[in-house]
Protein backbone atom coordinates (compact mmCIF):
# COMPACT_ATOMS: atom_id res chain seq x y z
CA UNK A 1 0.00 0.00 0.00
CA UNK A 2 1.36 3.45 -0.81
CA UNK A 3 2.67 5.48 2.05
CA UNK A 4 -0.13 8.64 2.31
CA UNK A 5 -3.02 5.16 2.16
CA UNK A 6 -1.31 3.89 4.92
CA UNK A 7 -0.31 6.57 7.10
CA UNK A 8 -3.97 7.96 6.55
CA UNK A 9 -5.70 4.29 8.02
CA UNK A 10 -2.81 4.54 10.57
CA UNK A 11 -4.21 7.73 11.80
CA UNK A 12 -7.69 6.23 11.89
CA UNK A 13 -6.31 3.84 13.59
CA UNK A 14 -4.51 5.83 16.42
CA UNK A 15 -8.00 7.98 16.43
CA UNK A 16 -10.08 4.76 17.37
CA UNK A 17 -7.42 4.02 19.98
CA UNK A 18 -7.88 8.06 21.43
CA UNK A 19 -11.59 7.14 22.25
CA UNK A 20 -11.25 3.56 23.32
CA UNK A 21 -8.59 5.29 25.62
CA UNK A 22 -11.23 7.86 26.88
CA UNK A 23 -13.89 5.35 26.93
CA UNK A 24 -11.63 3.37 29.81
CA UNK A 25 -10.59 6.75 31.77
CA UNK A 26 -14.26 7.61 31.63
CA UNK A 27 -15.50 3.86 32.68
CA UNK A 28 -12.57 3.98 36.02
CA UNK A 29 -13.83 7.50 36.51
CA UNK A 30 -17.15 6.46 37.56
CA UNK A 31 -18.17 9.31 37.08
CA UNK A 32 -21.27 10.87 34.32
CA UNK A 33 -23.16 8.60 31.98
CA UNK A 34 -22.45 5.01 31.17
CA UNK A 35 -23.89 5.47 27.50
CA UNK A 36 -21.18 7.79 27.06
CA UNK A 37 -18.57 5.41 27.55
CA UNK A 38 -20.19 2.85 25.82
CA UNK A 39 -20.44 5.44 22.27
CA UNK A 40 -16.93 6.04 23.47
CA UNK A 41 -16.08 2.35 23.09
CA UNK A 42 -18.38 1.65 20.07
CA UNK A 43 -16.96 4.53 18.01
CA UNK A 44 -13.24 3.20 18.74
CA UNK A 45 -13.68 0.30 17.54
CA UNK A 46 -15.70 1.49 14.30
CA UNK A 47 -12.29 3.38 13.59
CA UNK A 48 -10.02 0.66 14.31
CA UNK A 49 -11.86 -1.82 12.49
CA UNK A 50 -12.16 0.61 9.44
CA UNK A 51 -8.54 1.09 9.59
CA UNK A 52 -7.90 -2.50 9.67
CA UNK A 53 -10.09 -2.42 6.41
CA UNK A 54 -8.38 0.11 4.72
CA UNK A 55 -5.00 -1.41 5.42
CA UNK A 56 -5.55 -4.61 3.98
CA UNK A 57 -7.35 -2.53 0.60
CA UNK A 58 -7.59 1.14 0.63
CA UNK A 59 -9.30 1.33 -2.48
CA UNK A 60 -12.02 -0.90 -2.56
CA UNK A 61 -12.75 -0.28 1.27
CA UNK A 62 -12.87 3.68 1.37
CA UNK A 63 -15.41 3.75 -0.88
CA UNK A 64 -17.32 1.24 1.44
CA UNK A 65 -16.62 2.95 4.95
CA UNK A 66 -19.89 5.08 5.02
CA UNK A 67 -22.02 2.37 3.02
CA UNK A 68 -22.80 -0.59 3.39
CA UNK A 69 -20.90 -0.17 6.87
CA UNK A 70 -21.91 2.92 8.35
CA UNK A 71 -21.67 2.22 11.81
CA UNK A 72 -22.11 -1.17 11.85
CA UNK A 73 -20.05 -3.18 14.10
CA UNK A 74 -21.14 -6.40 13.21
CA UNK A 75 -20.84 -6.13 9.38
CA UNK A 76 -17.41 -4.46 10.21
CA UNK A 77 -16.09 -7.20 12.52
CA UNK A 78 -17.35 -10.17 10.12
CA UNK A 79 -15.32 -8.21 6.90
CA UNK A 80 -12.09 -7.63 9.52
CA UNK A 81 -12.45 -11.49 10.14
CA UNK A 82 -12.88 -12.42 6.64
CA UNK A 83 -10.11 -10.35 4.76
CA UNK A 84 -7.37 -11.45 8.00
CA UNK A 85 -8.53 -14.76 8.45
CA UNK A 86 -9.75 -14.83 11.89
CA UNK A 87 -12.76 -16.35 13.51
CA UNK A 88 -15.21 -13.96 15.39
CA UNK A 89 -15.05 -15.88 19.06
CA UNK A 90 -18.61 -16.52 20.22
CA UNK A 91 -19.06 -14.31 23.19
CA UNK A 92 -17.68 -11.42 21.32
CA UNK A 93 -20.36 -11.94 18.50
CA UNK A 94 -22.55 -11.58 21.35
CA UNK A 95 -21.60 -8.78 22.83
CA UNK A 96 -21.19 -6.76 19.52
CA UNK A 97 -24.39 -8.01 18.63
CA UNK A 98 -25.90 -6.18 21.57
CA UNK A 99 -23.50 -3.18 21.67
CA UNK A 100 -24.41 -2.40 17.87
CA UNK A 101 -28.43 -2.86 18.45
CA UNK A 102 -27.59 0.71 20.17
CA UNK A 103 -24.68 2.19 18.96
CA UNK A 104 -25.74 1.96 14.88
CA UNK A 105 -28.94 3.60 15.85
CA UNK A 106 -27.15 6.17 17.90
CA UNK A 107 -29.07 5.54 20.91
CA UNK A 108 -26.04 5.81 23.07
CA UNK A 109 -25.58 9.48 21.63
CA UNK A 110 -29.48 10.17 22.18
CA UNK A 111 -30.78 7.88 24.62
CA UNK A 112 -34.70 7.91 24.95
CA UNK A 113 -35.96 7.97 28.28
CA UNK A 114 -37.82 5.23 28.21
CA UNK A 115 -34.66 3.21 26.39
CA UNK A 116 -32.40 4.16 29.43
CA UNK A 117 -35.24 2.99 32.03
CA UNK A 118 -35.45 -0.63 30.56
CA UNK A 119 -31.82 -0.78 29.03
CA UNK A 120 -29.84 1.54 31.17
CA UNK A 121 -26.17 1.20 30.18
CA UNK A 122 -24.74 -1.47 33.01
CA UNK A 123 -26.91 -3.40 30.37
CA UNK A 124 -24.35 -3.32 28.32
CA UNK A 125 -20.97 -4.55 30.16
CA UNK A 126 -17.98 -3.51 28.81
CA UNK A 127 -15.11 -5.13 31.13
CA UNK A 128 -15.45 -8.02 29.47
CA UNK A 129 -15.89 -6.81 26.03
CA UNK A 130 -13.18 -4.81 26.51
CA UNK A 131 -10.76 -7.70 27.19
CA UNK A 132 -12.05 -9.65 24.82
CA UNK A 133 -11.02 -6.63 22.30
CA UNK A 134 -7.53 -7.45 23.35
CA UNK A 135 -6.74 -9.43 20.52
CA UNK A 136 -8.51 -7.08 17.89
CA UNK A 137 -6.01 -4.21 19.03
CA UNK A 138 -2.83 -6.74 19.06
CA UNK A 139 -3.66 -7.33 15.61
CA UNK A 140 -4.15 -3.58 14.72
CA UNK A 141 -0.95 -3.09 16.70
CA UNK A 142 1.27 -5.39 14.72
CA UNK A 143 -0.03 -3.94 11.43
CA UNK A 144 0.02 0.08 12.46
CA UNK A 145 2.72 0.35 14.84
CA UNK A 146 6.33 -0.60 13.55
CA UNK A 147 8.53 -2.47 15.81
CA UNK A 148 11.49 -0.43 17.06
Amino acid sequence: MAGGKFRAAQQLYFRGKQFLACAAWLDGANEGDGYVVRHQLSQGLELVLKALLLNKDYDKYEPMLHKPFGHDLEKLAAEVCSVYGHALRPKLATDLMRLNAFFKKHHFRYAHELESVFYPAEAFPIKQLSIRLLAVLNLADKVFIPPK
